[in-house]
């Protein structure tokens, strides 16, 4: 049976990828030129830079298994393996990893640049207009997510590269993302009072959701300040990410570099915090055997077949797949109210208007956001977040600032 309603919302979603691409990502184009100019030279000076940080895990232009290995071995470090025990190199699992290990990240952007050969592949998909012009691939994840391919769209290359970015003349740009949104579905599709009431503080400016679970597994006393307990607050992230990712305490353990069981303490105060987060995921799992099924609030579904049937995947798979349709329903909005998006990823927009509209315009793109989100979720408003860039400022992604440093003193632009 046709469900004309959602039909015609993935059918609207697909025009409007269309519409971004059409439009596309503003370059600086003379900051572009100067980084092809020294391409050859810069990757061989990045590559001996990786290879002093690194030691073992590049041989020339190639990341070497065994050295990556062996350096994880030697940091005490967790890592994704196949079936046949080799590491997971691909850059989906890099992207999930480098949220545990940051000092990572100029090793996989190294690799990224490395695998560029002659030239900058998204040179190719730059128009005479000076705009990366790429579509995204609708709906061809198993959560309904889009595709992106990291060597043809700014957006989805390396953050680094986003540093090319930069509106013309009379114009800005405005980056606007949801604050927290894993935790925030998290809390909200297992309906777990105390996470709904760590995100509604964070919303309002008031706490930290990944220091309001240190509060309630008391490794902080109640009217602790984040600014004086930030290294008790990453290790607290790390065990929200590890449950969002469904990690047990042998690769927690690993990850914080303490034995299993101390691992395994920490993960029983979230689950003791946050019981219906637990039981959320059990139920997620458990039905999906019984039906062979998922389904998604918009109905995007999977079916549970023996390449799918992954239970960490599949407790997972609600979270990424409501974040998902989320952003197809705000994408659309937006196009609806007039606003001009150049491209969306994952959990963001990225958003073009004139200098003199950047505040009425970020206020309708934080609304467009907080009805697509309020539209999938029952009434339930997920925070938004939205930086400014105008000309002739450049984008700036503080996740990308330590390699886009190394690009810099390499090409002696400091």
């Amino acid at each position: 049976m046709l469900d004309l309603d959602r039909a015609l919302l993935r059918g609207t979603y697909a025009v409007c990828v269309a519409m971004m691409a059409r439009i596309g990502v503003p370059i600086d184009m003379v900051l572009l030129g100067m980084l092809m100019a020294r391409w050859q030279d810069l990757r061989e000076r990045i590559a001996a830079r990786a290879a002093f940080r690194y030691p073992g895990v590049f041989e020339g232009t190639t990341l070497v298994e065994e050295g990556f290995r062996q350096l994880i071995d030697r940091r005490g470090y967790w890592w994704p393996t196949l079936p046949d025990g080799g590491l997971k190199l691909d850059g989906e699992t890099f992207d999930e990893m480098i949220d545990f290990y940051p000092e990572f990240r100029f090793l996989r952007d190294t690799r990224w640049m490395l695998r560029q050969t002659a030239k900058l592949k998204i040179v190719d998909y730059i128009g005479v207009d000076g705009r990366n012009h790429v579509a995204s691939a609708p709906f061809s994840a198993k959560t309904g997510r889009d595709g992106h391919s990291t060597s043809k769209s700014v957006l989805a290359a390396p953050t680094f590269l986003r540093s090319i970015i930069q509106a013309r003349p009379g114009f800005a740009l405005l980056y606007a993302d949801f604050k927290a949104e894993e935790y925030a579905l998290m809390a909200r599709l297992s309906k777990c009072p105390g996470m709904l009431a760590a995100y509604d503080l964070a919303k309002r400016g008031l706490g930290d959701v990944y220091f309001e679970f240190a509060k309630a597994a008391r490794a902080v006393l109640p009217d602790a300040l984040r600014k004086d307990h930030e290294e008790i607050r990453e290790i607290y992230k790390t065990v929200v990410l590890a449950v969002a990712y469904g990690q047990g305490a042998l690769s927690l353990g690993r990850r914080l570099k303490t034995p299993s069981d101390y691992a395994q303490r920490i993960l029983d105060q979230f689950n003791t915090a946050y019981p219906e987060c637990r039981d959320f995921g059990n139920r997620v799992y458990v039905t999906s055997q019984m039906r062979g099924r998922m389904r998604a609030e918009l109905g995007w579904k999977m079916w549970v077949t023996p390449l799918t049937n992954e239970e960490l995947s599949i407790k997972n798979w609600p979270i990424q797949a409501c974040a998902a349709e989320i952003l197809k329903v705000a994408v659309v909005l937006a196009f609806r109210r007039g606003i001009r998006l150049c491209g969306a990823l994952h959990d963001a927009v990225l958003v073009e208007c004139r200098e003199q509209d950047v505040d009425s315009t970020t206020k309708q793109i934080t609304a467009v956001m907080q009805e697509a989100s309020a539209n999938v979720l029952g009434g339930f408003e997920l925070a938004v977040d939205v930086k400014a860039f105008a000309h002739p400022d450049h984008f700036h992604d503080k996740r990308g600032v330590d390699t886009w440093n190394e690009i810099r003193e390499a090409l002696g632009w400091t």
